[in-house]
C-alpha cells in the first residue's frame, strides 16, 4: 500500500539474523504445527472410518427392512389368492413353486439379517407358509379347499396384516435412520421433524409398489 515500507530480501534476511531467537521459534512453532497434524491425521482417519461404517450398516439395515416389508406384502397377497380360488380344485392353484420360492426368500433374509425383531416376523411367517402346506397335497388334488381351511387362511391373512403394519413401520424406521446417517448431527433434529411431511410429498409423486403375487392376478 502506498506509504508502506516494504522489506527487501537482503533486509529480511538482516533482520533474521540480527534476532537469533527467531530460528528457536520457528522450529517450536514447527514442532507444534507436526504434533497436530500428526494427532489430527489419524483422528480424522478413524472419524472417516466409523463414518462408512455407520453409513453401511444403515443402508444394510434398511435393504433388510424393506426386503422384509415386501416379503410380508407378498405373502399377504399370496394368502389372498389363495382365499379367493378357495372353490377351485388344489391342483390347478398351482401354489407348490410359490411357496418354494416364498421359504428361499426367507433363508436370504435370515442368513443377513441383523434385527431381532425381523427375524422374528420372519420366523412367523415361515410358520404361515408350512401352515398352508395342505392348500397342494397332491391326493386331494381334484377337491377344493373346505371351510375349515378357508376360516383357517381368514386367521392367517389377519395375522399377515398385523405382520405388515409393523414391517411399514419398521422400513420407515429404518429409512429415517438411514437419512440422518448422512445428516450432520447439529441438522438431525430438523430432518426429524420434516421426516413425515416429506414422506407425503414423496409419496403424492411416487407411486406405491404393485402387488406381485401371481395368485393375486
Amino acid at each position: 500500500m502506498k506509504g508502506e515500507k516494504v522489506l527487501s530480501t537482503t533486509e529480511l534476511i538482516r533482520w533474521m539474523e540480527a534476532n537469533p531467537n527467531l530460528a528457536g521459534w520457528g522450529q517450536a512453532i514447527g514442532a507444534g504445527i507436526a504434533i497436530c497434524v500428526a494427532i489430527a491425521v489419524p483422528a480424522w482417519q478413524r472419524h472417516a472410518d466409523q463414518r462408512d461404517k455407520k453409513n453401511g450398516d444403515a443402508d444394510l439395515n434398511a435393504v433388510l427392512a424393506q426386503s422384509l416389508f415386501f416379503l410380508v406384502s407378498d405373502l399377504r397377497d399370496y394368502l389372498n389368492g389363495l382365499k379367493i380360488r378357495a372353490e377351485m380344485p388344489r391342483g390347478m392353484l398351482e401354489i407348490e413353486s410359490t411357496i418354494t420360492d416364498f421359504v428361499a426368500r426367507i433363508a436370504t433374509l435370515e442368513a443377513r439379517e441383523i434385527d431381532v425383531d425381523r427375524n422374528t416376523v420372519l420366523f412367523r411367517c415361515r410358520g404361515v407358509i408350512q401352515q398352508t402346506a395342505t392348500a397342494h397335497v397332491k391326493w386331494l388334488a381334484d377337491k377344493p379347499l373346505s371351510t375349515a381351511e378357508q376360516a383357517f387362511l381368514t386367521k392367517q391373512i389377519a395375522a399377515i396384516d398385523e405382520f405388515k403394519v409393523d414391517a411399514k413401520n419398521g422400513m420407515d424406521r429404518a429409512f429415517l435412520k438411514r437419512a440422518a446417517a448422512r445428516f450432520p448431527w447439529v441438522l438431525r433434529p430438523l430432518l426429524y421433524l420434516a421426516w413425515k411431511p416429506l414422506k407425503k410429498i414423496v409419496g403424492a409423486y411416487f407411486p406405491k409398489r404393485p402387488a406381485s403375487s401371481a395368485l393375486s392376478d
